[in-house]
């Protein structure tokens, strides 16, 4: 996700989410605590807990303004990167980033 924050550095309307899913992980001064471990940039990429097992593991989604889901992927596909790099300038380029 590092890198991703850094690909998408200066695309406006792109926000990285990242889902805990470890209860000892998602109280929210735990959360900041790894925001900070990661490196994520305020407004940029975010961390929210969620219940376990409601949360696909190893999986990016994209997501647009509207809320429709614009692209699933499987981060250990070889394909990940070009994928979502494509669907988020897609996006972009429809003005739908958000």
């Amino acid at each position: 996700m590092a890198d991703l924050q850094t690909s998408f550095e200066k695309a406006r309307g792109v926000l990285l989410v990242s889902f805990v899913s470890d209860p000892a992980l998602e109280d929210p001064p735990r959360l900041s605590e790894l925001s900070r471990e990661f490196g994520a940039k305020p407004g940029r990429w975010i961390f929210l807990a969620g219940s376990p097992g409601s949360i696909p593991e190893g999986r990016v989604v994209v997501v647009d303004e509207s809320g429709e889901i614009r692209g699933n992927f499987d981060v250990a596909s070889a394909e990940f990167s070009s994928e979502l790099l494509d669907s988020v300038g897609d996006l972009m380029r429809e003005g739908r980033a958000r």
